[in-house]
């Protein structure tokens, strides 16, 4: 049997609650140390993250295509790199390893041209671009999920192997409500074409359907069966 999926909005505090319960469905190793951390006066961090090596990370959610964010994150690192004996002490349950630069993980559903440009001068291990689709199934009360898809930016040679290489498992992580649902490595190469999310919030009235199978082979993340279930 074949579920249709549609993407649809999602409400910025229960994409949050994704994040917190299932970090390593944007980096596999990260892990949630801090929530809406304060930095004084300058600002606030939507999540802390380490990653396994010990690398510091900064997670933050893009709802408003503001292309200045991206600065913001970068003033943030820089504070608490500069700040790194009190972060030591808050965290110190946690080896971070202040060696590392810190990495910035930028979360939205789409990403402007410039934004990709200025990206595209920073390596992979200082800043990753992660979009996501928020699915729901055509019928009334059906699952729900997400999926989390890095933005190859570096180089066009880069993106052109990244095409070649990527798997399911490497290239989706989808997190889903109720059963569990599966994606062939062909059917995505075969799809990628046609499946885009340049204008998923462009236009929140145009839907995108996703055909996902039960026959088909990938890896999942389960939730609880309630866990996205609007008030």
């Amino acid at each position: 049997m074949v579920t249709i999926f549609n993407s649809t909005p999602i409400e910025r505090q229960t994409l949050e609650k994704i994040i917190l319960g299932n970090p390593e469905s944007i980096s596999q190793g990260l892990k949630i140390i801090g929530h809406n951390f304060a930095l004084e006066d300058n600002g606030i961090i939507d999540f802390i993250g380490l990653q396994s090596t010990g690398q510091l990370a900064i997670l933050s959610i893009c709802v408003d295509k503001n292309d200045y964010l991206l600065i913001d994150l970068l003033s943030y690192a820089q504070y608490l790199r500069k700040n790194q004996g009190v972060v030591t002490q808050l965290f110190a349950e946690h080896n971070i390893n202040f060696s590392q630069k810190i990495k910035i993980f930028l979360i939205a559903s789409n990403f402007s041209e410039k934004l990709r440009l200025a990206a595209a001068q920073f390596s992979a291990d200082e800043l990753a671009l992660i979009k996501f689709i928020y699915l729901v199934s055509g019928k009334s009360g059906g699952s729900k999920g997400i999926i989390f898809k890095p933005d190859t930016f570096n180089s066009q040679a880069q993106e052109n192997v990244s095409l070649k290489k990527n798997t399911a498992k490497q290239d989706y992580t989808y997190a889903q409500t109720e059963n569990e649902l599966s994606i062939e490595d062909e059917k995505i190469k075969d799809e990628k074409k046609d499946f885009s999310l340049e204008n998923i919030q462009d236009n929140s009235e145009d839907e995108l359907d996703v055909l996902l199978s039960e026959e088909e082979k990938a890896e999942f993340i389960n939730f609880d069966k309630n866990f996205l279930k609007g008030p």
